[in-house]
């Protein structure tokens, strides 16, 4: 039933935004269902989103997976209405009421959904746990810069080849221990990928460098690591910062002592729309 409004002149924003909103869902129905004639429609983007959409996804088949462990777990009726309320709470967090809880919530969702069904990365929070403090970067002035991720991937307990090797570092047999933190369940599961979390009006910068402290106390366990196996590992770690709608990929790498860090511009991706959504989860899923 629709209610005829008076002496509201203009369009309804948020009758169009939820009429836009059918129209995407439509547009994957019938494309579940086989239709080649549905069209393609998108929002516009911002100019930091336009090299995303001409190497990632320039056209809805490459978004659509391509081969994607995760979106082909998913091609089913379930992924559109996953899709669709995942860019409806993306839409809610925008609200400058909320704080960084709420994008908490919803890039949880996301990273679940990427690695829904794997043995092989488990989601993890950081926000009440701590690092190592000998991993941690030290400033001239003596003092550690005590500092962490929001959320992290993780080795899985669950995968056949690693979980004997968690039995065996936390039963104490070993000296070796493979994780950041300090928590007695998971200083022995290894963070491979780090996620840290700001609103929209949030400090990007900040963000950063919060992210850096990670690949620092990464590649700190790592040299530990060296050491136990008397021999150097050549490896690679990346990371993303959420800054509200915007995911921007990093990627850390050794250079002898040196670490360096590259930011992914031509991987950053976005929640403003169900093309963004599908595409954030399809890039996390492929990192």
């Amino acid at each position: 039933m629709i209610r005829t409004q008076r002496n509201r002149p203009g369009p309804n924003p948020q009758r169009q935004r939820t009429s836009n909103r059918d129209g995407f869902c439509n547009h994957w129905h019938q494309r579940a269902q086989g239709s080649q004639d549905a069209l393609i429609e998108t929002h516009p983007a911002p100019p930091i989103f336009l090299d995303v959409r001409a190497t990632i996804s320039n056209n809805v088949d490459y978004a659509y997976g391509d081969g994607s462990t995760a979106t082909q777990r998913y091609r089913s009726s379930r992924l559109w209405e996953t899709v669709l309320d995942l860019w409806t709470e993306a839409d809610c967090c925008a609200n400058p009421t909320d704080d960084e809880n709420a994008w908490s919530h919803l890039v949880d969702r996301i990273l679940r959904v990427s690695v829904f069904g794997s043995e092989l990365l488990k989601v993890r929070s950081l926000q009440t746990q701590s690092f190592h403090e000998y991993l941690l970067p030290v400033l001239p002035s003596g003092m550690t810069v005590n500092r962490k991720v929001n959320y992290c991937l993780t080795s899985s307990i669950d995968n056949p080849n690693f979980g004997p090797i968690y039995d065996i570092l936390s039963s104490g047999t070993s000296t070796l221990t493979l994780g950041l933190t300090n928590d007695a369940v998971t200083e022995n599961l290894p963070i491979l990928f780090g996620v840290e979390i700001k609103k929209t009006n949030g400090d990007i910068d900040d963000a950063e460098v919060q992210l850096k402290i990670f690949f620092h106390a990464f590649f700190k366990r790592l040299e530990y690591i060296e050491t136990y196996l008397e021999r150097k590992v050549d490896m690679a770690v990346m990371g993303v910062v959420v800054h509200g709608h915007i995911w921007i990929p990093y990627v850390a790498c050794r250079d002898g002592t040196e670490l360096h860090v590259e930011r992914l511009a031509h991987a950053i991706c976005h929640t403003e729309s169900f093309l963004g959504v599908f595409t954030t989860i399809s890039l996390m899923d492929r990192i």
